[in-house]
């Protein structure tokens, strides 16, 4: 609806021990943070350099309102928000060169399973 009433906010907290892969969409605003330690994941900068980071997600985040996050999360992909664009750390985001030759089929985020089981319960 054009007055926002039917979007849905999305906040995950705590010690983040995994990593999702795909297309994370959330049709309000996203916030996340808490300790925790992704598991290692090896990623290009866009000069060709490898580093192997703990890496929250890979893939691209779609934020049809605000992100936020508390932390030093790493992302591997592209950002896009239509709204503000906030941290209370150093969010890395490792833009994935591929991207601008097109986006590749991808899943929807491995994160959105999780989070339908749990509203299902």
């Amino acid at each position: 609806a054009a007055d926002e009433s039917n979007y849905c906010n999305l906040k995950m907290t705590g010690a983040i021990s995994n990593s999702s892969q795909g297309l994370l969409y959330v049709a309000g605003s996203f916030e996340a943070g808490g300790a925790g330690k992704p598991p290692l994941q090896t990623v290009k900068d866009p000069d060709g350099v490898e580093h192997s980071l703990n890496v929250f997600h890979d893939g691209i985040v779609y934020c049809a309102k605000d992100f936020t996050y508390q932390g030093n999360p790493v992302l591997f992909g592209s950002v896009i928000c239509k709204g503000d664009f906030d941290s209370g750390g150093t969010p890395n985001v490792y833009y994935n060169v591929k991207l601008k030759d097109g986006l590749e089929p991808q899943p929807l985020s491995t994160r959105a399973r999780i989070l339908a089981q749990l509203i299902q319960h």
